[in-house]
């Protein structure tokens, strides 16, 4: 997901379910919050690009909403890849803060979509979204794809 074209693609797909889930709870899609799940900072440098960024700003738009980067995520997590369920929640327990430009009570019973490209074991989005609730928000949560936890076969 390297270009925007490909971002908004998807973002449309996944607005789908998304504007149903909130036309179910009677929110208006347009007055949330759109935010993401940050990539390590020393990735985006490599990569030059974030794909939960792209996706937000993309599922923004066809909301009818506005993006936001809520969630600071600072260096010095280990890689996931290679780490258990259980590694992976208590590697990016201190990784994630609210933003400095989220101003005091600006996200109380505010409802926030929190967007993230990928979701393995859900550690990191479990983590992001202890940081939104922990400053009021009503969390909703919208990934594109997800790795089922792969478990040992029983002979």
């Amino acid at each position: 997901m390297r270009d925007r074209e490909s971002a908004a693609f998807l973002a449309e797909l996944l607005s789908v379910p998304v504007r149903e889930m909130f036309k179910g709870l009677g929110i208006d899609p347009a007055e949330v919050a759109v935010t993401y799940v940050p990539r390590d900072p020393d990735k985006v440098l490599v990569a030059g690009h974030d794909q939960a960024s792209l996706l937000a700003e993309a599922m923004a738009e066809s909301l009818g909403g506005d993006c936001r980067r809520l969630i600071d995520r600072s260096r010095g997590a280990t890689e996931q890849k290679k780490l258990t369920a259980e590694e992976r929640s208590i590697n990016v327990r201190r990784v994630f803060s609210l933003s400095r430009r989220v101003g005091e009570n600006e996200l109380e019973d505010k409802a926030v979509l929190l967007i993230d490209d990928l979701v393995t074991t859900g550690a990191t989005a479990a983590a992001c979204v202890s940081v939104l609730a922990g400053a009021g928000a009503r969390v909703f949560c919208a990934a594109v794809a997800f790795t089922p936890i792969k478990t040992e076969k029983t002979e």
